[in-house]
């Protein structure tokens, strides 16, 4: 029987699949040879500037794709990142769908085709739309190729994207996806390991910025004495009390406890070498870590629950 690992999240999960199909052939005992003849599907649905929305939306939806085909809950594994607080997606109308496809066929885009049975057509990024099953989504980063209705949707959702959401509903619609996530995977005994691409749990001023904004150094900065999450409005601390901090690997040190992989690097691999762009003085964190400190980071925290599951379907 297939196992299938869902990768979501972000722009950081990119540089995590090639290091993990290597990593499970390995733990697999077939090293190298080719991951699906271990019976290991990865299914990378992972969005460059997702939200935790969309993140959420889409893991769910693809493991109840895998479960209505009748896939073993104990033949799935979830790796996700949650990203940062207060990026925002807009659904298509259905009744653009057809001009839109059009649109993204035209475009080059990243086509992931899943060769599964109705798990999904295929999962189709473009800059301006993403396609994925049954939606068609955009996380506004650029109108380029759009033309028609369609572009006047966009242009329109862009607009307002900024008054959908008050700051405070940012945090609680942050912290509603998680509880959604966990929610679903715990509800079918799905396992799941989650990572944070950096620390957003605390490092808040009364103002609603976080220390990170005016960090310039190369270094991690303390969030002991800042304002965490729960402590936003009563709602984001009913949020926090329903999350399970056991389904997260965090790189914690007695500064920051609940470290990502921003984190990580700047920890323990403290050189601009380790980023995709050194050049960058104005970007410390979100600099998108390079593809050895996903190696390194998985090496640390998931090597042992990735056993754990590889042991579990094989027993």
């Amino acid at each position: 029987m297939k196992k299938y690992i869902i990768l979501g999240g972000c722009s950081y999960t990119y540089r995590a699949q090639s290091y993990l199909e290597g990593l499970l052939n390995k733990l697999s005992g077939k090293k190298n040879t080719p991951l699906d003849r271990c019976d290991i599907k990865i299914i990378h649905i992972g969005g460059s500037s997702a939200s935790n929305e969309f993140i959420t939306q889409t893991i769910t939806t693809t493991i109840q794709s895998l479960l209505d085909n009748k896939v073993n809950p104990k033949d799935i594994l979830v790796i996700n990142n949650f990203t940062q607080i207060g990026r925002q997606f807009a659904k298509l109308p259905y009744e653009y769908h057809s001009l839109a496809d059009e649109i993204l066929m035209k475009d080059v885009g990243q086509r992931r085709y899943i060769h599964e049975p109705d798990i999904t057509d295929y999962y189709h990024f473009s800059p301006s739309l993403i396609r994925f099953k049954n939606e068609i989504y955009s996380f506004f980063i650029s109108n380029h190729n759009l033309n028609g209705f369609v572009k006047d949707w966009y242009n329109y959702e862009n607009d307002i994207k900024h008054i959908k959401k008050n700051i405070i509903e940012h945090f609680e619609s942050y912290l509603s996806s998680i509880v959604i996530l966990q929610s679903f995977v715990k509800k079918h005994n799905i396992e799941t390991i989650s990572f944070l691409m950096n620390n957003v749990f605390d490092g808040w001023g009364d103002n609603f910025e976080h220390v990170y904004n005016k960090h310039t150094e190369f270094n991690l900065p303390s969030t002991k004495g800042t304002k965490h999450i729960s402590e936003i409005n009563d709602y984001t601390k009913i949020l926090w009390d329903c999350i399970d901090l056991d389904m997260f690997v965090f790189h914690s040190t007695e500064e920051n406890k609940y470290g990502g992989i921003d984190e990580y690097m700047l920890d323990k691999y403290s050189d601009k070498e380790y980023v995709q762009s050194p050049e960058r003085e104005d970007l410390i964190f979100g600099n998108h870590p390079t593809e050895i400190i996903y190696e390194k980071f998985t090496h640390d925290y998931m090597v042992d629950k990735l056993k754990n599951w590889i042991n579990e379907i094989h027993s």
